[in-house]
Parts: structure tokens; sequence; C-alpha cells
């Protein structure tokens, strides 16, 4: 080990290209209210062609659907334009261990997402085709990072957007608590 750190060399500026593709937007708690339009600027106008939510908790209770659902309506209103394929990805206990409580979890998933759907109805999201993929997850695994992901077209390319939010969809939601998005270009 020695040896090879003997060997390392600093190179000036390395992660100079990172620092400047990466954008920090403080969401402070105790707010009267949040305002997104810098965080996501960036869907402005944008045709979503898809639309990518992960975050462990998405649809974990009746709060954090109706969370998950304003989030992803404001997202709409902020592109102007319906989105065409929406995923959530959130966290599911591994139900493998115990068929009984899997069963139940199961039951309780496909209930979580029959109330998002209605939630989602309500706020009048649009888009074409929406999946829904709980990540099953064992003690020895981790999925904590939250996460927005865009694929949009332009000029016959794909292009893809990246938002990092550090407390999750209901901390950014709620102006009563703080988070941090980062704007991975």
């Amino acid at each position: 080990v020695r040896e090879l750190l003997g060997k390392a060399k600093i190179v000036a500026g390395a992660f100079a290209a990172s620092r400047n593709d990466t954008k920090k937007f403080d969401f402070p708690s105790n707010q009267a209210s949040r305002d997104y339009g810098d965080a996501f600027a960036a869907l402005k106008d944008l045709q979503i062609g898809y639309l990518e939510v992960s975050d462990p908790h998405l649809l974990s209770s009746d709060a954090s659907r109706t969370n998950t659902a304003k989030f992803i309506y404001t997202l709409q209103k902020l592109s102007g334009l319906p989105i065409g394929k929406l995923r959530l990805v959130w966290k599911r206990k591994d139900d493998t261990k115990h068929f009984y409580d899997g069963g139940l979890a199961r039951l309780e998933e496909s209930s979580a997402i029959e109330k998002f759907k209605a939630e989602a109805k309500r706020l009048g999201i649009k888009y074409d085709l929406a999946e829904f993929k709980p990540k099953v997850v064992s003690s020895l695994q981790d999925f904590h990072d939250r996460r927005v992901l865009v694929i949009y077209k332009r000029d016959g390319q794909e292009h893809r957007l990246r938002w990092d939010i550090s407390a999750g969809v209901n901390n950014l939601v709620d102006p009563a608590k703080e988070c941090v998005v980062y704007y991975i270009k």
C-alpha cells in the first residue's frame, strides 16, 4: 500500500468537472411553502418521455403516497407537458422469509399502489404507462438513495437528467422539513 501511495500523483482540478456539473438547492425547514422552479428548471417545456422516482419510502404511508403524487404533479406542471412513462421504485421488506407476512405485504402493496393511483388521478397527473417496482431489500442490502431520473429525446438523441434528493420526497414536499436537492447535469 505504501508503495502505491508513493506513486500517487496529485492532479490539479481533478474534481472540477463534477463540481461544475452539480448544482445544490437548499430547502430549509419551517417555510410557508416550497418553490421548485430553480431546482427543476431543466424540466421547463420538456416532454418527459420517462420519469423514475426512486425513494425507499415513496408509498409507505398515506402521507407518503400523497406527497409522491404532489411531487410528480409539480414536475409535470413545471414541464407543462404530460409524462410519457412513470416508474416508481420504493423499498419493500424481503418477503421471501415469511410466507404469511409476505402475502400480507403484497396485499398492502397492492392497496398502496391503488391509493397512489387514486391520488394521482385526483391531482390530474397525466401519464401513459405507470410501472410500480418495489425493490426487495434483504438484511444484507441497502436502499437509501433518493433520486429522480428523467429521460427525454431532443433532435433524435436520448438525454438524461438526474436529481438526488437528500432527505427524500416526503421532506422535499413538506415545507416544515429540511431537504437538499442536487441536480447533476
